[in-house]
């Protein structure tokens, strides 16, 4: 017989952090493999995150807004 074990998970998002959140620094390359791969397999953990700020270079900025604009053209 086989046993089934249960993990409860507890929402934090209404609680206030006892202390700041660590950041990391990655590149492009390091995430945007496995972003995409979650976004394409509709990922529900991604959408956890979609309101969490993200720091880019302006350069990189002003390359999306081309690409988007492009695009929407």
């Amino acid at each position: 017989m086989s046993t089934v074990q249960l993990q409860t998970f507890v929402d934090n998002a209404h609680q206030t952090p006892s202390r700041p959140e660590m950041m990391v620094t990655r590149t492009l390359a390091e995430i945007l493999p496995a972003l995409a791969q979650a976004h394409e397999q509709g990922m529900a953990w991604l959408q956890d995150f979609a309101d969490e700020p993200v720091q880019i270079s302006t350069d990189l900025d002003e390359v999306i807004a081309s690409f988007r604009d492009f695009c929407m053209a």
